[in-house]
């Protein structure tokens, strides 16, 4: 079944199984909302408090609204005012590694794209340079204190909604919704989707909304005659906000409905794409399935993003990438600049 079609552009029979799939979608919620409220029966409302502000970067759904380069974002914001030390925490997704590591530490990265995962590893590649550190760690309040015990002033949570911690919540909603407001896997929503009303009046939180509290501006570099389009992140019709005016015959329905388009090859000036391949998120792409690709479709490049170039850097040569800058709304970052000044400064 075409997930991606389910949950954005669903026809009967999908409508149908939405409604079969419901129940477990009740157990999956109370799940969720239990693991987020019942620490606070131990911290109490405003939750753990480490001593120093954090910042959570979060969103509702599962998969991508933006988190990554969001959190860039910030991270060059407070580091361009000398806000001091500043650690990025995650999970690290799909790492080939356990425990506590750190990626990168005050702007020197340390660890490779597998034991750090890609995100984080964007990350910091990204911030290389910056007094910007960046920890993955399962255990979040340890990755915390280990980050305290290492000078940092600011902390920022990647995907830390659920935590009781006391902190200031980001929540992101992209522009483009899951057409059921519903909890996995009748729906595509990680938490209720009533948080959205819920946090938005409260004043330690922020509902950020895509085109309107934070926009993206991308640039291709290396464009190509024959690009062929490969990527690994989730909800591929996100790459719809990511094209440049390049490509921009790309069609809705192009990356919602197919999960391929080596049938037809869309071109504008002198780049083309040649056709697609998209793979399970986070996936770590192996050298078979590039050499496939080259040998099947002879692109003269391979067009991806940036979160999957850091898996395909032994392919550096051949890729054109789009690189995603992000722009928050002076008022998203004042508000957020008032927080860490009350809490840390």
């Amino acid at each position: 079944m075409d997930l991606h079609r389910y949950h954005y552009a669903p026809h009967l029979g999908h409508k149908a199984l939405s409604l079969l799939l419901l129940p477990l979608s009740y157990l999956y919620g109370a799940i969720a909302t239990l693991k987020r409220l019942a620490p606070r029966i131990l911290y109490g409302k405003q939750g753990r408090d480490f001593g120093l502000p954090i910042i959570s970067v979060g969103n509702l759904i599962a998969g991508g609204s933006g988190k990554t380069p969001f959190i860039i974002a910030l991270c060059k914001h407070f580091s361009s005012l000398e806000y001091g030390h500043i650690a990025v925490i995650s999970r690290g997704y799909k790492r080939q590694s356990k425990g506590l590591v750190w990626v990168s530490k005050q702007g020197v990265v340390l660890a490779s794209v597998a034991t750090s995962g890609d995100e984080p590893y964007l990350i910091a590649s990204a911030l290389a340079g910056h007094n910007v550190s960046v920890l993955v760690c399962k255990n979040r309040a340890k990755a915390i204190e280990e980050a305290k015990a290492q000078g940092a002033k600011l902390v920022l949570l990647d995907d830390g909604l659920r935590f009781c911690f006391k902190k200031f919540d980001v929540i992101l909603r992209p522009s483009f919704e899951p057409f059921y407001p519903r909890f996995i896997p009748s729906g595509l929503y990680r938490e209720s989707y009533s948080l959205y009303r819920t946090l938005a009046s409260s004043p330690h939180a922020i509902i950020a909304q895509e085109n309107s509290d934070f926009t993206r501006e991308v640039r291709l570099t290396n464009p190509s005659p024959k690009m062929f389009l490969i990527s690994a992140i989730a909800n591929p019709t996100r790459l719809l906000a990511f094209l440049p005016p390049i490509l921009a015959d790309f069609s809705a329905q192009d990356l919602a409905l197919d999960s391929s388009l080596e049938s037809s090859a869309h071109s504008v000036g002198k780049c083309r794409i040649i056709g697609s391949r998209f793979f399970p998120d986070h996936h770590h792409f192996s050298h078979r399935e590039i050499h496939a690709i080259l040998e099947s479709y002879a692109p003269t490049s391979l067009l991806t993003t940036q979160k999957d170039a850091t898996k395909l850097q032994d392919f550096a040569d051949t890729l054109s990438i789009m690189e995603l800058t992000l722009h928050i709304r002076p008022s998203v970052l004042r508000a957020l600049q008032e927080y860490v000044d009350k809490r840390g400064f």
